[in-house]
């Protein structure tokens, strides 16, 4: 079974590989782990994810509004995958923790037409499928 980047990581795998097992208990499965597409987009845009003592978060985008909002207070750095389909809970969210301007959306990572930019707006157009955003905390530097 092929999956674009890592099977494990909100993967349509993980539905199958329960699947495989309850059927086929004693059938050799292989993980390979693939590169996740937050990944791919901070390599692309040199975009520290964590250092120290920060936080990552890994989140569904399918979250209300105010759970990402307050997932986005505790993260250091928030990975919003499945950014598509809630989009406009997300961008109030990263508005709300003053987040939006500096937010990376990305679509399409690593692929012929594939979106880089900094900046959510509640009233952008909702992303393709295949779309997240990263948020970084900004460090100001004294």
């Amino acid at each position: 079974f092929l999956t674009i980047g890592d099977p494990l990581v909100y993967s349509t795998f993980g539905y199958l590989l329960r699947t495989v097992r309850a059927m086929a208990p004693d059938a050799r499965v292989e993980v390979v782990p693939g590169i996740t597409s937050f990944q791919a987009a901070a390599a692309a845009t040199q975009t520290i994810l964590c250092e120290g003592e920060e936080s990552l978060h890994i989140l569904p985008g399918i979250r209300s509004g105010e759970n990402l909002a307050a997932e986005l207070a505790r993260a250091d750095t928030a990975v919003i995958l499945k950014a598509y389909r809630n989009f406009p809970a997300i961008a109030r969210a990263l508005e709300a923790q003053g987040r939006a301007a500096d937010a990376l959306l990305a679509s399409h990572v690593e692929r012929p037409n594939a979106q880089l930019r900094r900046g959510v707006r509640e009233g952008d157009a909702r992303p393709p499928y295949m779309s997240l955003v990263l948020s970084r905390r900004v460090r100001r530097v004294s």
